[in-house]
């Protein structure tokens, strides 16, 4: 990031595969939507030891739900933005140790409370190679219990869904 000078920074992992349009489609669709967004393919596939599909959630869309991004991560690392948002609002580094991680899922909160989208490039995807013997990080903070960075969103959301059960039940005891 410290190295980056262009005005976007795209996250490309070296032994990934990317759809030939993702970068593309990206350019296209900022200049298209002057917003602070972040931009993610739609699908994500996994393969190698443990197969599997992904699919990104636009903020946009219907079934995009805040309590679910508070409870699960939505989008992964491997997204495209504008530089200045980096520079703003850096990741923040893991702790296994502290059983502090899931620098993504933090970020992806912190970057909404600081006013962007994360939007969805239909049509746009993203093969993740899966090592035997490999560990991601996502891998190893499972292994280590550990538990996202609390942001203030996070905080706020559950404290106003706390907020709401206690006024539901008060209004169905009285």
């Amino acid at each position: 990031m410290q190295n980056a000078r262009g005005d976007w920074v795209a996250f490309l992992d070296a032994d990934d595969l990317w759809g030939e349009n993702w970068l593309a489609a990206v350019l296209e669709s900022s200049a298209n939507d002057q917003r602070n967004i972040v931009w993610h393919p739609e699908i994500n596939v996994y393969f190698g030891i443990e197969p599997h599909l992904f699919r990104h959630i636009d903020m946009e869309d219907g079934e995009f739900d805040l309590t679910s991004l508070v409870i699960s991560n939505y989008w992964t690392a491997l997204c495209a933005t504008k530089r200045d948002l980096l520079t703003r609002i850096p990741y923040k580094e893991t702790s296994r140790q502290r059983c502090i991680g899931y620098e993504d899922w933090s970020w992806n909160q912190l970057t909404i409370e600081a006013g962007a989208l994360h939007k969805v490039i239909r049509g746009t995807g993203h093969a993740i190679r899966q090592k035997p013997g490999s560990r991601s990080m996502l891998w190893i903070m499972n292994e280590a219990g550990s538990i996202p960075f609390l942001t203030n969103m996070m905080r706020t959301h559950i404290a106003k869904r706390a907020a709401e059960g206690l006024d539901r039940r008060t209004n169905s005891e009285g």
